[in-house]
């Protein structure tokens, strides 16, 4: 069974208009159908249009909440001083939310849709009693309605998100994929010069690690262990370098910054891109600027970029002085300093 192409009959006032569509199994076709709405599939013009269509789902008046989209991929987070606070926001959010696809025309599939839920330990999960339904009756006595199922982890837009975010299935992805290019740079280093080995590099492995690198690499350095581990194996391999050959002198030689650097220089130049648009430019070099830290209790809390953007930032402008410098010689100067730290030096720039 498969669709027919679309077609149109006559001349048409324009190319959204007057379309027609009809079903073929084998050679038996059904009736044609003329389509009232929507945009044919592959055209140039389509994801324009589809942006100016769902974009109106970002204006909803949603209480305790804060909506991501890109695309079709679209996540709601809740929040509440309590479960019950947060899981009543969230039935109240899914419904205006229902209400809206169905004005549109368009309908929220509750097998593909999951809800997890963040919490910092087992000790202030959720209990399972809380549901979320996706309701299409008007009797909630005798709601039969289907619920969306809870995950304690999914992927979204490519990272795997965690119930505690301790990014630890981010982090297994993503050594894996880096040793899956293993036998690639094997059969790569007899036959490439080391510069050209040096660029794929940079576009095989060094583009996974570089991939929402200032969430996920802020992570304990028990776990980003693993994928340094992946990291130093490939550029030993690429390099015809042994086993046992001393890390410190493997990044030096190769002039390659190790997870953990790469972390510091993209959180660096997310935070030095913000302090261009809001700090005045200075006339003459600041060694004491320093930005204002939020106010964080927990150990979770400075481990995100809200804490580490500035933290990071400022013990770096106090070294090498990069706040009046574009984002070319800002990245320069952050790459030439880290590739003369070791492996405590880099550690030191994480708060405890």
């Amino acid at each position: 069974m498969e669709f027919a192409v679309l077609h149109w009959t006559g001349l048409p006032l324009s190319y959204l208009s007057e379309r027609e569509q009809r079903l073929r199994v084998g050679e038996h076709y059904s009736d044609s159908r003329t389509i009232g709405f929507g945009v044919p599939q592959g055209s140039v013009l389509g994801p324009t249009l589809f942006l100016l269509y769902i974009n109106d789902l970002c204006s909803i008046n949603l209480s305790n909440a804060k909506l991501f989209t890109f695309a079709d991929d679209t996540a709601i987070v809740f929040r509440g001083k309590s479960w019950e606070e947060a899981y009543s926001a969230a039935q109240t959010g899914i419904d205006r939310v229902n209400v809206w696809l169905a004005h549109n025309l368009l309908t929220l599939n509750a097998d593909k849709t999951k809800v997890i839920e963040f919490c910092v330990s087992r000790r202030t999960a959720p209990h399972s009693l809380f549901a979320i339904r996706l309701h299409t009756c008007e009797n909630d006595l005798l709601c039969n309605c289907p619920s969306f199922q809870r995950v304690h982890s999914i992927k979204y837009l490519g990272v795997f998100l965690d119930s505690s975010l301790s990014w630890a299935m981010q982090i297994d992805s993503i050594s894996s994929r880096t040793r899956k290019l293993l036998h690639i740079f094997r059969r790569l280093r007899d036959i490439a010069t080391e510069a050209i080995i040096k660029t794929i590099y940079f576009s095989l492995a060094q583009s996974i690690f570089n991939y929402c690198i200032t969430t996920w690499g802020s992570g304990c350095k028990s776990r980003l262990l693993k994928v340094e581990r992946a990291q130093r194996a490939l550029l030993k391999v690429s390099y015809k370098k042994p086993r046992q050959y001393r890390t410190d002198a493997l990044y030096n030689e190769t002039k390659v910054l190790s997870i953990r650097r790469l972390f510091i220089l993209a959180t660096a130049l997310r935070f030095h891109k913000a302090a261009l648009l809001t700090l005045p430019q200075l006339h003459r070099p600041q060694r004491c600027l320093k930005w204002t830290l939020p106010t964080i209790k927990l150990k979770f809390g400075k481990r995100c970029f809200n804490y580490m953007g500035p933290y990071i930032y400022t013990k770096l402008h106090n070294l090498i002085d990069i706040v009046n410098s574009t984002r070319f010689i800002c990245k320069n100067k952050i790459c030439t300093w880290l590739l003369g730290l070791n492996y405590e030096s880099t550690e030191s720039f994480i708060p405890k």
